[in-house]
């Protein structure tokens, strides 16, 4: 990974799509996609660095951004937008917040930077310094958006110049030979004259703005009771004062402690105290006791009101079992009353069982003694009976024994239907037990048991032990009535409570307002003092000096235009392989095997054969699209050695199929070997090609459904 600057992590809230409960996202890792759908704020995500970084700087038309124009920096249902960067860099972390509201009284940003020894800077100049970038630059070599697209090869040749320039890290050199080319010798030979008026009257309209300031805060200021007289430091340090004791007054009361506010001694401490003012009132609105207290008696009331709700239903589930024991047993009797039917029933199943064995041993004499008469040759009308000896009529005797088997044979039948309706009623009654049994002794029991347990949550919560003769319902609404009445006292402790707070906020804005003043009136003294200068009194006397001073200037001109089209030209060549090999990675186009930006138009053509062709004649936007891409890759994050090791993509996968979008993958995986990768998509097949071919280690967030409240939904993946 390239040395330099390294995104770590970033804390939003308040900001664009974001709500206001803060989301910390970890970017300590070679490659971070932040993967969504429209609307779910992936590009909030990398807006919020650029604004952390750049300020109002990114805001508005300065930009040459469409989409920026009107740009609403705090979300609509946020008091203020708030965002603390922390970037890795080779001497140790740097912490970037910057913070603006809705305030009318504080329109402007809060913004400071903590670097590696601690040393806490309210510069933003410094910052960009140490990135080496300006905000044109790091939205044109460091965050790829479409509009960063189009400038590279659509728009004007003078767009397209200046785009290349940012990415070339050359923009400076540039910008100095434009301002050198606009000081022409000839008009100031003719102005020189004219020129020190000029800076007479450019200090007189100054000083007489600072003085029209100076009015406005004193109008102002009689309208919330300040006096003339009090536009003074000794002002400045009594409004402060006053602050600073109503805000102990509140914080003693409150039995909380504060911050340490060192009163302002000298005009330009007022910021400090003003900041630490207005972060111990911030922590007295969230720490207050009664706010905690509040907090804790609406969770109460919840919770006692869901405990209501289960005793009720736990009550109406005791009270389903019984009424389900009563209809068993208004249609089937008690417990009692079904066994000794069912000893009754086995009764008659033992009669039934004996008969059959009755009938089953007669019918089993009758066939032997059918059988015996079959086996007679003759069937004399008179035989002895092989049993008794009496004589019998063998061929009467077996009609009469064949139908008295019929006989048993339909007896049998008929009492083999008793018992198995016998059996039947029996299954059926210990069915019915069963179910008795099962509802009381393990659901009414059960049930009981919830009734008596939520009771004793009830118990706990109320803080009073429950007697059986106690009604919990009517605790619970006793217990509801007490907390509604301290809850109204309560609203009326935050009243007088943050009413004192707007009070202290009262005499701060007082306290602004004078040192606002007094700051103007530094100023005056400040430009004042310009023409009573040594400097000023001799410039009078250095105007043939100035003219070799312009001689100097229109050679410097000229030098820095050479130097600026050398290093162009050299970082260009050394770019040269990678911007086509990620051309050739991304497009592979057999009839333009290579692209060449030209040092002249600053146009961008496909070579083939040793001929050329502009690429936005003959390409689609697909191609063109990996063309910008493959030109901003090579040359993004070279400009500056110690600047931003990183790149931030935002939907870099537009207009591309999905071979396109594969190749762009393998680009970005042969990327992320030289710096850090943010990357923001929708598309679905990028992001499964970046999660399969990016052989870096690699953080991915999933941005969900979005809420206008809440903010995204991320969750890591």
């Amino acid at each position: 990974m390239a040395a330099g600057f390294q995104l770590k992590k970033v804390a939003i809230s308040g900001f664009r799509g974001y709500g206001e409960k803060s989301e910390v996202i970890d970017l300590a890792c070679p490659v971070v996609l932040l993967i969504g759908k429209n609307r779910s704020g992936k590009s909030s995500t990398l807006n919020a660095i650029e604004w952390a970084l750049y300020g109002s700087e990114v805001v508005g038309k300065k930009m040459g951004i469409e989409e920026r124009k009107g740009w609403q920096v705090v979300n609509l249902l946020a008091k203020q937008a708030s965002v603390e960067l922390v970037l890795s860099t080779p001497s140790g972390d740097l912490k970037v917040v910057r913070k603006t509201g809705r305030s009318a009284r504080r329109s402007g940003e809060t913004f400071f930077y903590i670097d590696s020894r601690g040393n806490k800077v309210t510069d933003e100049t410094k910052l960009w310094a140490r990135l080496g970038l300006d905000a044109k630059d790091f939205m044109s070599s460091v965050y790829l958006h479409q509009e960063l697209i189009r400038d590279i090869l659509v728009t004007t040749p003078s767009v397209r110049r200046d785009a290349l320039d940012r990415l070339l890290g050359v923009s400076d050199l540039r910008a100095l030979q434009a301002a050198l080319g606009t000081i022409k010798r000839s008009r100031y030979e003719r102005h020189i004259g004219d020129l020190l008026e000029d800076l007479e009257d450019l200090i007189e309209t100054r000083t007489q703005a600072y003085r029209e300031q100076i009015q406005d805060a004193e109008d102002e200021g009689r309208e919330i009771g300040l006096t003339k007289s009090e536009f003074s430091l000794a002002g400045l340090k009594k409004h402060a004062s006053q602050a600073a004791r109503q805000l102990r007054q509140i914080a003693q009361k409150a039995k909380l402690k504060l911050e340490p506010m060192a009163l302002p001694k000298k005009v330009n401490e007022y910021s400090a105290f003003i900041d630490a003012v207005e972060s111990n009132i911030e922590t007295l609105r969230s720490e207050n006791p009664a706010a905690a207290s509040q907090r804790d008696l609406y969770r109460k009331r919840g919770r006692l009101e869901e405990l209501s709700g289960e005793f009720q239903h736990s009550l109406e589930r005791v009270q389903k079992v019984k009424d389900d024991i009563k209809k068993l047993e208004k249609r089937h009797g008690s417990l009692s009353r079904i066994r000794k039917k069912i000893s009754e029933l086995e009764g008659q199943e033992q009669e039934v069982k004996d008969k059959l064995e009755e009938i089953g041993g007669r019918i089993s004499v009758v066939d032997e003694t059918i059988s015996y008469l079959e086996k007679l040759r003759s069937k004399r009308p008179q035989i002895p009976c092989p049993a008794c000896e009496q004589p019998v009529n063998p061929a009467r005797l077996l009609s009469r024994l064949k139908t008295v088997k019929n006989q048993a044979k339909q007896s049998t039948q008929q009492l083999l239907a008793r018992r198995d309706s016998i059996r039947e009623e029996i299954r059926r009654l210990q069915r019915t037990i069963d179910q008795l049994q099962e509802l009381t002794k393990r659901k009414l029991p059960s049930a009981r048991a919830d009734v008596d347990s939520i009771v004793g949550e009830i118990a706990d919560e109320i803080g009073k032990r429950i007697k059986d003769s106690d009604d919990p319902t009517v605790l619970i609404d006793n217990e509801l009535a007490r907390i509604e009445r301290k809850l109204e006292k309560n609203k009326k402790v935050l009243k007088e409570y943050n009413s004192a707070l707007s009070a202290v906020e009262q005499t701060l804005a007082r306290v602004e307002l004078i040192g606002r003043a007094l700051q103007t009136a530094n100023k005056i003294r400040q430009v004042e003092s310009i023409t009573k200068s040594r400097q000023w009194q001799s410039l009078r006397k250095q105007e043939s000096k100035l003219m070799r001073v312009l001689d100097d200037i229109e050679k410097l001109s000229l030098a820095v235009g050479n130097v600026h089209t050398r290093i162009t030209r050299g970082k260009l060549e050394a770019a040269r392989s990678r911007i086509v090999g990620y051309y050739r990675m991304l497009v592979k186009r057999p009839d333009f095997d290579t692209i060449e930006i030209d040092q002249r138009d600053f146009d961008v053509y496909a070579v083939r054969n040793g001929k050329k062709e502009k690429v936005i004649s003959i390409f689609n936007q697909g191609d063109m699209n990996c063309v910008a891409l493959s030109i901003f890759l090579a040359l993004a994050g070279d400009q500056a050695p110690d600047g931003p090791g990183f790149v931030m993509l935002d939907d870099p996968s537009q207009s591309l199929d999905s071979t396109q979008k594969r190749r762009l993958a393998e680009v970005i995986d042969r990327a992320s070997a030289s710096k850090q990768i943010i990357l923001a998509t929708m598309d679905e097949d990028l992001a499964t090609y970046l999660t399969k071919k990016v052989a870096k280690r690699k953080k991915i967030y999933e941005f969900g459904d979005w809420d206008p409240q809440e903010g995204p939904t991320i969750v890591e993946g």
